[in-house]
């Protein structure tokens, strides 16, 4: 709640715009980079001075202040709106139930908690508006009748710190399958052969700039939030291999992997014929 009302100050000191290009930092770039950059944005408006901007950029320093202010910021659109209806006290516990402070927050954690603030705390009438509120931003998750066709479109099983990455993925590639498809293939596929993520980064950019470049402001923060828990995690196994198995190919991943692997084969063969 500190973290999104911080922002909210600042929204409301700077210029319009200002606050636009901070927050398109945070979508392109990792959080201290974004903080970087927003000082540099703030020092060209000599927005610098003001004690909200300051406390903003000092608070920028701690690592985890500034994964969260990333987070919140993926958000904030979905936060503003559901203050406008939500009374005080609701509208507190509907931003807990997010838990930005959290990296391994999945999304079936994050429904459940919304799916019990909707049914235990709000009045029908303002659990009628949250779960329209959520169906433009979710898929109608907080619908029983709708649930099951808010799966991920494909059968592929995540590790619970991707979970909800992929599912915020999904929801930015428009639920296409085909889409989701083949996003995950160029994981998979760049994962498998060594790729650095950053440079998966600009497969899946160029990959989307040839689809769809609507798509990439979206998107590019998710890709930004898979990075930093993907460095986060590779610390805790023996090597990138055992990153990679425990992450994306238990659960019979390997399957699916080398399915979609020859799948990829058998196009590029197609598309060098037709060529």
């Amino acid at each position: 709640m500190d973290v999104y009302e911080s922002l909210c100050r600042l929204k409301a000191k700077i210029p319009a715009d200002d606050f636009k290009d901070i927050r398109e930092q945070f979508y392109i770039n990792d959080p201290s980079t974004s903080f970087n950059q927003a000082t540099e944005i703030l020092s060209r408006s000599n927005g610098m001075s003001d004690e909200v901007v300051e406390k903003f950029l000092h608070l920028g320093t701690d690592p985890g202040y500034a994964m969260q202010v990333s987070r919140v910021f993926q958000q904030f659109d979905l936060l503003q709106q559901a203050q406008q209806f939500l009374p005080p006290t609701n509208f507190a516990r509907f931003v807990e139930c997010f838990e930005f402070a959290r990296l391994d927050i999945t999304y079936a954690t994050v429904m459940g908690h919304l799916l019990q603030l909707k049914q235990q705390q709000l009045t029908p009438q303002l659990g009628e508006k949250l779960e329209h509120l959520l169906d433009q931003h979710f898929g109608g998750y907080l619908d029983t009748n709708k649930r099951l066709q808010t799966s991920y479109p494909t059968e592929q099983q995540f590790a619970p710190g991707m979970e909800l990455l992929m599912q915020q993925a999904f929801i930015a590639l428009q639920h296409d399958p085909a889409m989701c498809q083949q996003f995950i293939s160029i994981l998979d596929y760049d994962q498998m052969n060594g790729i650095p993520f950053a440079d998966s980064i600009m497969n899946v950019y160029q990959w989307i700039q040839e689809k769809d470049p609507s798509l990439w402001y979206p998107l590019a923060s998710v890709l930004e939030q898979m990075q930093t828990l993907q460095e986060s995690e590779s610390n805790q196994y023996e090597s990138y291999e055992d990153f990679v198995q425990k992450n994306f190919l238990d659960d019979d991943g390997q399957e699916y992997l080398d399915g979609e692997i020859e799948q990829a084969r058998v196009q590029h063969l197609f598309s060098n014929m037709s060529m």
